[in-house]
């Protein structure tokens, strides 16, 4: 069944305010993240503890990864309501903190829309190898959680910036590029991350004049351990074990999960556990994807898809029960 036949018993009317943007909540929601950013490192500095210090780190992670997905929201164009400001906040105050790239990540992106369930998805090698052992799950999480994972991306983020390979999401490093000189790559290199780069210089600086310059480093440590941990478990929960990742229909490749409030500070910000309701209307704003997920619920359209009452349900799919 296509997306448009599985939409066709909704009344139009209220699918047409679904759609609707907003760029007051655009900016709500951008104002919301960097809130809680600000909240978690003035914690740090305020109570100087291990323990304080963990929780920062939790709490910078999760909204590493909701910067991460407001920059997803702009790629398609659904944050706010305007084009110039889905440019600018996605590539400047969302790509831009967390090494990324609006532009590419948006071409990157839409081909995983357009091949999801098929073996052309450039996701694919992101949660087809589930479910997995349970010693093997934890192996991947203790390599987040101890840096190793946070490592091996950072390179790839080099390598795919200064063009030896290609830019693509599952970090693998098999799509090598045509060989460039080292001039070209470190042309690249300037080019590709220089949003990234003015968005650090800023944020050291800040730091630096408020005589914590040692607070910027706990914004890399949380890249590198928490912020791996919590992009693995979010981009496995929604296609990883569904009913079936080699069927096109959003309703069997893709899984929603009703996160919690810690669920949604931590592996779920920003309405990115709605990932069904995603699929199957990639244009709906943020904002309005509970509202669409309880629609469909009430036309019994979720009826035999793969909903989670939680991430710890998710979890238990993506490991074997053995």
């Amino acid at each position: 069944m296509s997306v448009a036949e599985t939409l066709a018993p909704l009344p139009r009317e209220e699918l047409q305010n679904l759609l609707k943007k907003s760029d007051v909540r655009g900016w709500a929601s951008v104002l919301t993240n960097y809130s809680i950013l600000s909240l978690a490192i003035f914690a740090a500095l305020r109570f100087p503890s291990i323990w304080i210090w963990i929780v920062a780190s939790i709490l910078i992670a999760g909204r590493q990864l909701g910067l991460a997905i407001l920059m997803h929201d702009c790629a398609h164009g659904s944050l706010f309501k305007s084009s110039r400001l889905n440019i600018f906040f996605g590539r400047w105050l969302c790509a831009a903190p967390v090494m990324a790239d609006l532009d590419r990540y948006r071409t990157y992106h839409l081909e995983h829309h357009r091949t999801a369930g098929s073996a052309a998805d450039p996701d694919r090698s992101n949660y087809q190898g589930y479910p997995v052992s349970r010693k093997s799950f934890l192996r991947k999480c203790l390599r987040d959680l101890c840096g190793l994972t946070g490592i091996k991306i950072f390179i790839m983020v080099i390598k795919m910036n200064a063009g030896v390979v290609k830019y693509q999401l599952a970090y693998d490093g098999e799509k090598r590029m045509s060989p460039l000189s080292l001039s070209e790559q470190l042309k690249n290199l300037i080019k590709g991350l220089y949003p990234s780069f003015v968005f650090h210089s800023l944020l050291f600086t800040l730091f630096f004049l408020l005589g914590h310059p040692w607070v910027y480093g706990l914004w890399w440590i949380s890249w590198f351990t928490f912020y791996m941990l919590f992009s693995r478990i979010r981009n496995a929960a929604e296609h990883a074990a569904t009913i079936d990742i080699n069927n096109l229909d959003p309703l069997k490749n893709t899984r929603t999960t009703l996160a919690n409030f810690l669920e949604r500070l931590t592996v779920a910000p920003n309405h990115v556990n709605y990932h069904l309701e995603h699929h199957l209307l990639a244009t709906i704003p943020p904002h309005a994807l509970s509202s669409f997920h309880k629609l469909l619920q009430e036309h019994g359209i979720l009826k035999k898809s793969k909903i989670a009452k939680s991430y710890r349900e998710v979890i238990s799919d993506l490991v074997k029960s053995r």
